[in-house]
């Protein structure tokens, strides 16, 4: 008999691997809060959270809360890093330190 599961548990594997590589690059620097995508209700309170500290715009968070709510979607301080659906632990990790190195107004550290 097939598995009936498998295409999830290898989403969650894909996502475990970032999660892994996030890990490794930042260690305890970083905390990391897993959500179950069916459950918009934590997702909707995270989002919000976010929203209100500022960390995200009006916009950002319905564009999350309207397209991000799925398997694979991850967030660092409420934005979205992979609207493009890439799961690639590299890319993402990137992506989040990129974010990192911005300054609170949007323009780079020195």
């Amino acid at each position: 008999m097939a598995d009936t599961f498998q295409h999830v548990r290898n989403d969650m594997g894909e996502v475990g691997a970032i999660y892994r590589n996030i890990r490794a690059t930042y260690g305890e620097s970083v905390s990391i809060v897993l959500l179950d995508p069916r459950n918009h209700f934590s997702i909707a309170a995270y989002l919000l959270k976010h929203w209100r500290r500022r960390k995200i715009g009006t916009t950002s968070l319905l564009r999350s809360l309207l397209f991000a709510l799925r398997r694979k979607a991850v967030f660092y301080n409420g934005s979205w890093l992979n609207p493009d659906g890439v799961t690639n632990a590299e890319i993402i990790v990137e992506r989040m330190e990129s974010m990192r190195n911005e300054g609170e107004d949007g323009n780079e550290k020195t």
